[in-house]
């Protein structure tokens, strides 16, 4: 496969046909391209499991775990949102399984990662089920991203505000404790003025 060719976009999708022709060679295929450690084939792995037909009781087919948890410890951001995406491209998969793989997720500084696994509870009903940890968990993701930038975040710091107003308040803080003690100017504890879209909701609760 040349790398640079541009039919390699469509790596994704030839991929995708061979796993939902031939599951065991499609796997087998995906394992090899991950292997390589080549960000195109990375991709080509991510997108063909978003397009494949891979779901099994309403969660990921454990070959197609494997290689999602093989991605998401890839090192590029382009590659950890694609994975992301798998999980919102198939919304079949039950909520359980999609929360215990966001989870999984590193932010690691990332205001786009950290946009594209908040995405994934955007409806009501689904962040209503997320428990007081996993709130916990997420907002400590959040703790050393310097701008909290994007809409996603924004519209889960305004539910966290109403519905776990003592770990949100903890987290802002902490923000503004880490801006000091760091001195760094880049950091921005919270949005306010023209960087704020989404009301907290700390007067609700």
């Amino acid at each position: 496969l040349d790398l640079q060719a541009p039919i390699s976009s469509f790596g994704g999708f030839a991929l995708a046909s061979l796993i939902n022709s031939d599951r065991c060679a499609g796997f087998a295929m995906a394992t090899k391209f991950l292997d390589a450690d080549e960000v195109t084939l990375d991709l080509a792995v991510a997108r063909g499991i978003q397009h494949s037909m891979h779901i099994i009781d309403d969660t990921l087919d454990p070959r197609a775990l494997a290689l999602f948890e093989k991605l998401q410890l890839k090192s590029d951001e382009e590659v950890v949102i694609a994975t992301i995406q798998i999980l919102q491209f198939n919304r079949v998969i039950n909520f359980e399984s999609k929360l215990s793989l966001a989870r999984a997720f590193k932010f690691n500084g990332s205001s786009r990662i950290a946009d594209e696994v908040l995405q994934l509870f955007h409806d009501k009903y689904d962040f209503e089920r997320l428990k007081t940890p996993d709130i916990r968990h997420f907002l400590a993701e959040l703790l050393n991203i310097n701008k909290l930038d994007g809409y996603w975040i924004e519209k889960f710091l305004s539910s966290a505000s109403r519905h776990c107003p003592e770990e949100t308040l903890t987290f802002f803080k902490e923000r503004v404790s880490n801006a000091s003690s760091q001195r760094n100017w880049d950091l921005r504890p919270c949005n306010s003025g023209a960087y704020s879209h989404q009301r907290l909701l700390f007067d609700q609760t």
